[in-house]
């Protein structure tokens, strides 16, 4: 209910207060806001919106959920788009596991001044430091040694159970879950994870997770699926999956852009493809590809480009981190 917090808006409470039940599937494709420069963010939402978008994602450790919340309550208000008719999902972060999973979700409504239909958890990782120590990451990537870390996830996930049967969110889920985590979790929990929202494009498939994810009725949501050229990995190996030959030549043939082959590719199995642009040219091209269906044998061919290549990096050793480097990461240390 609207007394559960106090969303900075004066929006009409049936606009602000109550989360959404959210059920899957999700739309095919949402706005993806991570990395999305603060002064930029709110202009895309709205573009996003008023282009048709129906999912927008955003998250806690974004730290840009304000000027989200304040584009999300100006499109409302000025009729730009319904709210009953866009999914707003958020995730607590590592710090915020446990008892303290409350007071971030009370935060992410505040600052998104609507309710969250749909709340994930970021990772299956806990950190201990109840303020994360800056930077959280090392110019490679590697996680600050100051981060006190452990994997722990079905504690907070009763927290976030709780939370969702007082109708304080729409509906939970989770991000970056292994299978056996997944396995773990299920074996433990009450309420399902709706959803597991995973690094997916052509350099990095993962067919075991997806299959089970499938099996399980648990949808994906593919976040990076253009590829992450700039994040820590991305810049370190050089590896641009939007310049790759056999992308841009999947796309040629298609009569396509390269990003639209790889977001249909994201679809293709009924995930639902998270892409972040600031640009309205790009955030219209890329709501274009729900209409484009590719061939099977394109498809095909860009999943051939499969190399278990992951732009993303964990925070824990054996999560996301090839031990061999994750050792030579410690060893250089100051």
């Amino acid at each position: 209910s609207i007394d559960w917090y106090h969303p900075k808006t004066t929006m009409p409470a049936s606009m602000s207060a109550a989360p959404m039940r959210c059920r899957t599937p999700l739309p095919s494709l949402g706005l993806g806001t991570w990395k999305a420069p603060p002064g930029q963010v709110g202009a895309a939402v709205r573009i996003a919106l008023q282009k048709g978008y129906k999912l927008i994602d955003c998250a806690e450790a974004y730290d840009n959920q304000d000027e989200v919340g304040l584009a999300l309550e100006q499109a409302f208000q000025d009729g730009v788009a319904a709210r009953e008719d866009v999914t707003i999902v958020s995730k607590v972060f590592n710090h915020n596991h446990g008892s303290r999973a409350e007071a971030s979700l009370r935060k992410t409504c505040e600052d998104l001044r609507v309710g969250v239909d749909l709340w994930l958890m970021h990772w299956p990782i806990r950190f201990e430091n109840e303020q994360i120590p800056s930077p959280a990451r090392g110019p490679t990537g590697w996680p600050n040694p100051s981060i006190e870390a452990s994997f722990e996830y079905n504690e907070t996930w009763k927290e976030m159970e709780r939370l969702y049967n007082e109708g304080k969110c729409g509906g939970i889920g989770v991000c970056n879950f292994t299978v056996p985590q997944l396995k773990d979790l299920l074996a433990n929990c009450t309420v399902r994870p709706l959803v597991n929202q995973v690094e997916a494009h052509p350099f990095f498939v993962d067919a075991e997770l997806h299959a089970f994810c499938a099996s399980e009725g648990i949808q994906v949501m593919a976040y990076s699926p253009l590829g992450s050229a700039d994040s820590y990995s991305g810049k370190l190996v050089g590896a641009i999956l939007l310049q790759d030959d056999e992308v841009n030549a999947v796309a040629k043939e298609a009569g396509i852009s390269a990003a639209q082959a790889l977001l249909c590719w994201g679809m293709r199995d009924g995930a639902c493809v998270l892409a972040k642009s600031v640009r309205e040219d790009r955030i219209e091209e890329n709501l274009r590809s729900q209409d484009i269906k590719l061939d099977a044998s394109l498809l095909a061919r860009l999943t051939k480009l499969d190399r278990g290549y992951r732009f993303g990096l964990g925070w824990m050793k054996g999560h996301f981190w090839d031990d061999e480097a994750w050792s030579a990461e410690e060893k250089n240390a100051p």
